[in-house]
Order: structure tokens, then C-alpha cells, then sequence
């Protein structure tokens, strides 16, 4: 099994996904593995990342796409690889790591800490003519930048994005027939979102509950950030002591890129 066919197999994101995950972003993911006899047992991917923070930019890590075989898991492959994996992220002079956990527990004993919390809420639509969605199309790429700008900056610390970020989230998104939706008030541009499989998967807003103005996200499921939340968004580990700890919840980040 090679790196493709087990992410495949773990995640079960389908061939034409697992071939844009490694072969097709912009903002290329970058694969550690462990392998045995020419197998693929564990992966840990990498994307490069900037905050912006007390007026200087931090270049560090998002890790993505953590995974084992099945068969192989509490045998301690994860926890050798991650070590690696951090350790070659310190020699390079990264700032910091970020990581999205499925177990809040599980990445502390690696030194990671809670950076966004929120809880899981699920949106009711109550009828307000003020608001649509259009779908979005990648020459609104301006647009989309402003919007997350516009947000983005009304907090301490936000990660730094670019055009390349904003079209693989275009393309990611289009595989799974659910484009970019631009949120509309008084015919004003303001919010947009993504959904996946009931889910609210980016939430461009400065409030949530705005999202439960519309139509189709009636019962979809998202994160409110929430610095008292049961929910860890992300987690933070510091490499250098150049960046200065993170308050939790003052940080604004594109999940997953």
C-alpha cells in the first residue's frame, strides 16, 4: 500500500479527492511516512502556514491527514512518526505547529495546548428576506480575499491567505458539487461559507448565528467559537520562543488551510 491508497483507505475521500490531496493543491501538502518493506503504515501532512500576530508574521505548520493502519494502531507507529515530524519542524525553524484534533487529549502529551475552542451547534432557519447566497465563481477570488480580510483583522492573531488558498478551496469544493456560497444582505456582500455532508466546513462570518438566516443550512451542523467551549478547533504547539503565547480564542484561522 502506498501513501495514496492508505489515506484512501482511512479516510475513504475517493480516488479523484486522495489524487487533488497530493498530486493538485496550490499549497502543497508535504507527506511524512512510515513505511515497513516497502508498505505505507502511518502518514502525517504538512502545509505551510503564516499568522500574523502584535504586528510581525510567524511561519509555521498546519499538520493534516494524521493516520495508521488500522490493524497496526497502539503499537506507538503514530507517536514515533509525530516525534519526527516535530523534531524536523524545529531543525527547519518553524514557529509553531497547528493541528485540528478529532481527540483533545491525544496531542497534549506532544506539548500542544488549546488555541480555538468552540461547541458543535446546529442552525435553525428562521426566515429574513434580507439575506440570499450565490454561488460563488473563481473571479470572485477579490471578493472572498476582502471578506476574510474584513474579519480576519478584527482579532489579535489570523492566518495570512493568498489566492492559491482560496482557489484549492474552490477546487476541493467543486469535486464535491458544493461550491463557495457568497452570503448577501440588502444585495451586500458580507459572509460565505462551505458545507459537506450536513456540515458547515468554512464559516466566513462574524457571527454564527447569521448562518441560521439561511434557507439551505436549515439542521446543518457547525463550530461557534466559544472560548468556555467543550471543543478544541485547534491546538497549538510552539517551536520558538520569538512568537509570544496565544490567547485562546484571539486567533482567526481558514480551517484546514
Amino acid at each position: 500500500m502506498n501513501e495514496q491508497e492508505l489515506y484512501n483507505f482511512v479516510f475513504n475521500d475517493g480516488k479523484e479527492y486522495t489524487d487533488f490531496y497530493f498530486n493538485k493543491r496550490r499549497n502543497k501538502v508535504i507527506t511524512y511516512s512510515k513505511q515497513i518493506n516497502n508498505n505505507t503504515i502511518a502518514l502525517v501532512g504538512c502545509l505551510n502556514i503564516t499568522l500574523f500576530s502584535n504586528k510581525e508574521s510567524y511561519n509555521g505548520v498546519l499538520i493534516t491527514g494524521v493516520c495508521t493502519s488500522p490493524e497496526l494502531r497502539g503499537k506507538g507507529i503514530m507517536q514515533e512518526l509525530l516525534g519526527k515530524v516535530i523534531e524536523d519542524l524545529k531543525i527547519n525553524e518553524n514557529d509553531f505547529i497547528l493541528l485540528s484534533p478529532v481527540n483533545d487529549v491525544y496531542y497534549k502529551k506532544y506539548g500542544f495546548e488549546s488555541l480555538v475552542k468552540c461547541d458543535k451547534i446546529t442552525l435553525n432557519y428562521k426566515k429574513n428576506c434580507e439575506y440570499i447566497v450565490k454561488t460563488a465563481k473563481k473571479v470572485d477570488f477579490n471578493l472572498l480575499y476582502d471578506i476574510y480580510m474584513n474579519i480576519a483583522t478584527k482579532f489579535n492573531s489570523y492566518q495570512v491567505i493568498n489566492k492559491n488558498i482560496i482557489l484549492d478551496i474552490f477546487d476541493e469544493y467543486e469535486l464535491a458539487d458544493t461550491p463557495i456560497q457568497i452570503i448577501y444582505k440588502n444585495n451586500t456582500p458580507f459572509g460565505w461559507f462551505t458545507i459537506e455532508d450536513k456540515n458547515v466546513t468554512h464559516a466566513i462570518v462574524e457571527d454564527i448565528k447569521i448562518l441560521n438566516n439561511i434557507a439551505m443550512l436549515d439542521g446543518y451542523t457547525c463550530y461557534e467559537l466559544n472560548k468556555n467551549g467543550h471543543k478544541d478547533l485547534f491546538q497549538i504547539k510552539y517551536l520558538n520562543e520569538k512568537i509570544k503565547q496565544l490567547e485562546t480564542n484571539t486567533t482567526y484561522i481558514l480551517n484546514k488551510y
